[in-house]
């Protein structure tokens, strides 16, 4: 859950839901600035993220998407989309751009295993999920699958790691 850490003047200092902390300005109107991660090691996946990872988690299939699947995709007339999410991405987002970058050869079997988590979490949900809308007689026009594997200066990933780890888990999804 988000919690607040520090209620200043102008801005809050907030844990996100997805770890991250962040300053947030109070008035809105510019993105949060990050300052720390709550995932920065093994001790810290275990304890914080990899048990949230588990795809056979109740709830996935939010009541919302069974509704939307029976009542109001079935009489669309426009194009629906899924999402697919990202390997990479959300590693990405939950260990900060510079940490990312050093773990993938400081602890790379941590690595992997961030991977495959979190490529067995999507795509164990993307099937529960396409089963359920198939059930309900609803295709989907697009899967919409994002990755952010580059920066101004070159990929965040190195192109070995990305064959061996990373595609095995994109061609899964």
């Amino acid at each position: 859950e988000r919690q607040v850490l520090e209620d200043r003047e102008d801005e809050q200092i907030v844990r996100m839901s997805d770890g991250v902390v962040a300053r947030v300005p109070k008035r809105g109107g510019t993105m949060p600035e990050w300052i720390d991660y709550t995932l920065k090691d093994r001790q810290s996946w275990e304890e914080h993220y990899k048990w949230r990872l588990d795809p056979a988690t109740p709830g996935r299939i939010t009541d919302e998407f069974r509704r939307l699947c029976r009542q109001e995709w079935p009489k669309r007339d426009y194009p629906i989309i899924i999402a697919c999410g990202s390997v990479l991405g959300e590693i990405r987002n939950y260990l900060g751009l510079e940490n990312f970058a050093y773990i993938q050869y400081d602890d790379p079997a941590l690595f992997r295993e961030m991977v495959e988590t979190v490529g067995a979490c999507i795509a164990t949900t993307l099937e529960a999920a396409l089963a359920e809308a198939r059930d309900a007689g609803v295709t989907f026009d697009l899967g919409h699958f994002w990755e952010d594997i580059c920066y101004n200066h070159g990929p965040l990933i190195h192109p070995t790691a990305f064959e061996e780890v990373a595609a095995p888990q994109i061609k899964r999804i």
